[in-house]
């Protein structure tokens, strides 16, 4: 039987390099994507790295078709700030690397779905001001879904588009789990 791979975009990011040990703790092979090389430390417990933007179809597809990972840990994206200085580039990375991925992940010949992991964030949620909120209380998932900012707007449209390929498809298997603050150096 063949080990179970894990390909981890956005691999270089503070939640990649606590998940790739993580997932070699439980026995599963990571290969890496991320558009810079990765420490020694994390390219060591890694079947592959690999330098590439997830807009790279031809990269993707080869990794794919190579190593037909079981699990996608897509962490790779366009965080708040610079998605509000660059929207366009947001909408290449955040929704159509996304989207690509999901593409890829859509094998049913293969008879197993995908499982995809994707992190969301609170910036789905539009709530205007702490008085609101605070009147508000406990959220639902469903309630206050009016991002205030592109990257809120990404998160949400790719959370909705992962959901619903799912049930019509049947893949990839999306999980998704809104993180309440992520940090990057970017």
């Amino acid at each position: 039987m063949s080990q179970a791979i894990a390909l981890v975009t956005g691999a270089g990011g503070e939640m990649g390099h606590l998940l790739i040990p993580a997932l070699r703790e439980r026995g599963i092979d990571v290969v890496a994507l991320d558009l810079v090389e990765l420490p020694n430390a994390i390219r060591e417990q890694c079947v592959e790295t690999t330098e590439a933007s997830i807009l790279d179809d031809d990269v993707l597809k080869n990794l794919f078709q190579r190593h037909a990972p079981a699990y996608v840990f897509h962490l790779a994206a366009v965080l708040s700030r610079k998605a509000e200085i660059e929207p366009d580039l947001a909408h290449r990375v955040n929704v159509n690397g996304t989207y690509n991925l999901f593409q890829l992940c859509n094998q049913p010949e293969s008879g197993t779905a995908v499982r995809f992991l994707f992190p969301s964030s609170i910036a789905v949620y539009g709530l205007p001001n702490a008085t609101v909120k605070a009147e508000a209380g406990a959220v639902k998932e469903t309630e206050w879904t009016v991002p205030k900012g592109v990257y809120g707007c990404n998160k949400l449209y790719c959370e909705l588009l992962g959901a619903q390929l799912q049930r019509t498809r049947g893949m990839p298997d999306f999980r998704s789990i809104r993180f309440p603050g992520l940090i990057s150096a970017d």
